[in-house]
This record gives C-alpha cells, structure tokens and sequence, in this order.
C-alpha cells in the first residue's frame, strides 16, 4: 500500500518488539535519570536558566526528555528499517494510479473533515449546557488568539503526523501490512498522550531513589486517571482513523488537514467556553476539552472509520465517454461511464477508437464465454463483460455490488504487494432504474503469454522445465497467502505463463481472490485442494511436480501453513 522502497528492510518482527521493550525500560529510566539531573542542577545553579525550569515544572522536563530519548530510539529503527529519508514521509506518492489531487487539495479536504466533525461535538456540548460559552475577551483579541491557535494547530498536526503517520506507521506497514501497522502506530500514540511522571517523585534526597521514583511514576499516573480507559480507546481510535486517511489516500495530506482541525477546533472550545459540573449528561458527551472522555466522540470517531473503509477508494477517474455499439450486439445496451487511471487514459482512448472502427460484432477474438461472461481481446485489451442471466439470477445480479469495480481495486492491491497480475485499466456498468444491467473490466492484454492449461497439455518431458514451471506455480500460490489474499479460483486455467521463460506467471482471473489479512490453515488447504484438482485434471500432480511446487510454497509461507501434497 505504501510506495515500493529502495531499501528492503533488514528488520524482523521481534527486532521491533524488542526496541519496544528495550525503550519502555530502559529508555524512560535514562530519561528520568536525565530530568532528575537537570532538575538537581536547576535548584543548585539558580540563574535566569534555573528559575525557567522550575516554573515549567519537573513532569514537563521528563516529557521534553522522553522525546530526545523517544527520537534517539526511533532513528536507531528506522535505520534497520529501511526508511530513505524526508523524501519517504508520505508528502508525494510514486503511484499516480492511486493520487492525482495536489497536496492543498488533501490538506483542504482534510481541514473541513475535521471542523465538521469535531464541530458538532463541541457543538453538542455547548447545547447541552456541558460546557457553556464564557467570553471575556475583546473581539480583536478574539481574533488574534483564533489565529494564533491555528498556527499552533498547524505545527501541532504537521509535526505529529509526519513523525507518526508519515513515518512510523508507512515504515512498520513494509515490515507487517497495513491495518496491524495502523494499530500498533495507533497505540504508541495514545499511550505517548498518558507517559507523565508525578511532581511528588522529584522530591527527595538520593539521585538513584529519585530516578527510581520518577520512573515508576511514569507508568503508575495511568491508574490515577478514571476516565482512563475511555481515553485511551478514544485516542487509539483517532490514531487508526489517521492512519486510514493514509490508507487511502497514499499520502498523509488528509490525515495532516484532519489533525490539525481537530487540534484547533479543540483550543477554540477551550477559549471560548467553560465546564459546568452539574449538567446532567456530562458523562456521556465528557467534561474534557479534548473530548476524549466523550462517549460521543467515541461514537464520531467510529463511524469515520467506518466511513473511510467502506467508502469508494481511488480507483480511476470517471471519465464521459458513452459509446453505442452495434445493436445486433447488444440491443438494450446504453451509454456507460468508464473509470479509468489516470496514467492510461491515453492508452483507454486509443482502444475506444479501435473499437467505434471494428465493422465485425462482436469485435476481438474471444478467450472465453460462458452464460452470463464473456472474455474478449483486441488493440492490446482484454475486456471481461458480464450479464445477467436469466431468472431470479438476474434479478440478483442487478442488486449486487460491481464485481468488475471490486476486480479493478483488488488487482491494484496484488500489484502493491508485488503479486503478478495484468494492469487493471478501466472498469464500467451500466444501469437501467437503478440495477445493475451490465459490467465491464478491461486490462492490459499480455503479449507472448499462454495459459499455463496448455503447457500442462503438452506433457512437457523435460523434468527440468516441469519442476522449475512448479515452483513457479507454488511461488505463486504462498505469494498469495503470505500477503493475506486467498484465491478461491487459482487454478491453471487462471494462470499464465511466458512463453520465453515459464517461470514467469501471471493470475488472470480475481473473482475469486479476498484479503483477510490472516489466512488460516484450513482456508489455505481450500485453495491449495482446488490447484490440487485443477492439475490433476491436466496430468500435472505427479510426485516430482507435486514436491517442487511444495518446496517452493513451505519457503516462502509461515510455518503453520506447510504441508508436502495437496488435501484432498
């Protein structure tokens, strides 16, 4: 999901966890060893510098320390990691398939998110007597202060987001995937809100019993907090809503407009207003600025998540092209509105024109047809139409969602995770009174390819090319598998192969193909049953093929995922 690095990562799993644990010990101990020092010298040397640090307090010192040490600790990962520098913070995407809005848009979009939202929750208060309005400032100096607090909230979000979203998460989605990423990322950053050391433990006259202190503080304040728990949820959930932004998008611009509305939607709220104890429903909409005590905001945040990942990805500008071909073809057919990428919609326009020329109906060779599907190719193309068929099928087929839209995306994600398959360029339907009457799917044709179903059927002798052309196939298959993805249909007759090297393949067919981001074993032994069946129906599940392809699959999947011959 994120932009292909030039630098893999040398970094395992454990590494991280390890990291993790080494800073939540010794880390936070060497920061309050550190603040403690500098607290004992503040007191001892006096001076302008002295009196500054005592009137910030000790707890805001052992803050500023955790983040030198938290940054330290974080330069030391991201240089296993791989990261490639500011460049690698998610301003820009190297896709344009996927962002095609310039940076402002994003940050725009993401501003006006965020006062709406955040908006009508502090608006909600304000109704329900929670918080009332109390005023005591002129209107210039309203003003002022309304544009000092949204540079705040300028740096604020900007900082926050590139440090978190822009690189701590894009970097931990390269080791694991996306949505684990996003929860651990998440989770740091809520647990950063709530690191904060006692003013008490800095009291005493020993240097070790006091760092001691101070470092036991520092976890013991959680439990001090009784709207803790609801906190901690809310501010983990707002972490994951930014990191779906980032999702999305392919950039931190929405993510980064978001954060730095709500952060200024909340110190307004906070200039403007005053809690009121006695209101009633100060337990549900919270007594805290920031919301995050809120039930309400729970609730908001929720549904923008839910939002963000049920919602239309970017998959290809809609582009008014209507065609009508001939009626003998289709008689019912009507315009269609293409989505096509943004990077082909040349290459899109050439094929229309190939088409609107062909005198023969239906134009192209076609690769396949059965009731309800046909596959065709002409100009470079492959289009994939689909139909209803007849009876309560139909029916059903018009209530149903795109088939060809959900192809479109998923081939766009097999493609970020490496997995080869050909480029998606367009997708369409048509609709009569709202139903679905028709999809269209075309990508990119692949020249010098076969069907590895006619490989097989040439029973090839050669015991070299039938063992590297397995290994090919169990490549494939574990590739799958070890990105999440199943494919219910990956059979040989979905798969092609280069006629010069046959170790190249390519899935053609993704209707089959879900992610659940972990596959089980029993849903890998029902992917792994229907290649079993598919090349024993093509001669191909002979012992010597039937180890190579396993050789290759058990090296590159988790271990809990091997097995040495298909389930029957």
């Amino acid at each position: 999901m994120m932009n292909s690095p030039s630098k893999q990562p040398v970094i395992s799993s454990w590494q991280v966890l390890a990291l993790a644990v080494l800073f939540l010990t010794a880390g936070i101990w060497l920061a309050s060893a550190l603040s403690v020092l500098i607290m004992n010298g503040a007191h001892a040397w006096g001076g302008i510098a002295g009196a500054y640090l005592i009137e910030e307090g000790a707890d805001k010192v052992m803050r500023r320390c955790l983040l030198g040490f938290s940054i330290a600790f974080l330069m030391i990962f991201l240089w296993r990691a791989g990261w490639r520098g500011w460049k690698d913070c998610g301003f820009t995407t190297t896709d344009p398939n996927w962002s095609w809005h310039p940076w402002h848009a994003g940050l725009l979009n993401g501003i006006i998110l965020g006062i709406l939202t955040m908006g009508v929750v502090g608006t909600l208060t304000i109704l329900a007597g929670i918080h009332r309005l109390y005023i005591t400032l002129s209107l210039t100096s309203i003003l002022i202060k309304v544009v000092a607090l949204l540079l705040s909230a300028l740096v604020v979000g900007f900082f926050e987001e590139i440090v978190v979203r822009g690189i701590l998460f894009r970097v931990l989605a390269r080791i694991w995937r996306a949505w684990p990423a996003a929860v651990l990322s998440s989770l740091v950053f809520a647990v950063a809100h709530f690191i904060e050391p006692s003013q008490e433990a800095f009291i005493g006259t020993s240097f070790l019993s006091v760092t001691q202190a101070v470092f036991v503080s520092t976890f013991t304040m959680f439990g001090k907090n009784p709207s803790l728990a609801l906190q901690f949820i809310n501010l983990s959930l707002l972490g994951i809503v930014l990191c779906a932004f980032v999702i999305r998008t392919k950039t931190i611009w929405l993510s980064v407009g978001a954060h730095v509305a709500w952060v200024w939607m909340i110190k307004l709220h906070g200039l403007i207003t005053m809690f009121y104890p006695p209101a009633p429903l100060a337990a549900w909409l919270g007594k805290r600025n920031d919301f995050m005590d809120s039930i309400l905001a729970t609730v908001m945040l929720t549904g923008l998540l839910v939002w963000i990942v049920t919602r239309k990805a970017n998959c290809g500008r809609p582009l008014h092209r209507r065609q009508r071909p001939h009626r003998r073809q289709w008689p019912h057919q009507h315009g269609r509105l293409w989505h096509v990428l943004p990077s082909e919609a040349t290459r899109f326009s050439d094929w229309l024109d190939s088409q609107a020329q062909a005198e023969a109906s239906p134009s192209g060779r076609v690769l396949k047809a059965y009731a309800g599907c046909r596959v065709t190719a002409q100009a470079g193309m492959v289009l994939k139409e689909y139909r209803p068929r007849d009876g309560w099928r139909g029916w059903r087929f018009g209530l149903r969602p795109s088939r060809t839209r959900r192809a479109f995306l998923m081939g766009r994600r097999l493609a970020d995770c490496g997995i080869p398959t050909p480029t998606p360029i367009a997708w369409a339907i048509e609709r009569r009174f709202g139903l679905r009457r028709a999809d269209y799917c075309l990508t990119a044709e692949l020249e010098q390819a076969e069907p590895l179903t006619a490989w097989l059927q040439r029973q090839v002798s050669d015991p070299v090319a039938r063992a590297s052309v397995m290994r090919a196939y169990g490549q494939l298959t574990a590739a799958f598998h070890r990105n999440g993805f199943f494919n219910r249909d990956l059979k040989h007759e979905n798969v092609l192969c280069a006629i010069a090297d046959r170790r190249q393949l390519w899935v053609v067919d993704l209707d089959g193909v879900r992610w659940r981001g972990w596959i089980t074993r029993r849903r890998a032994a029902r992917d792994l049953r229907r290649v079993g069946l598919s090349l024993a129906s093509a001669g191909g599940a002979s012992e010597p093929d039937v180890a190579a392809f396993f050789n290759a699959y058990n090296a590159s999947v988790p271990a809990r995922l091997r097995r040495n011959r298909f389930p029957e």
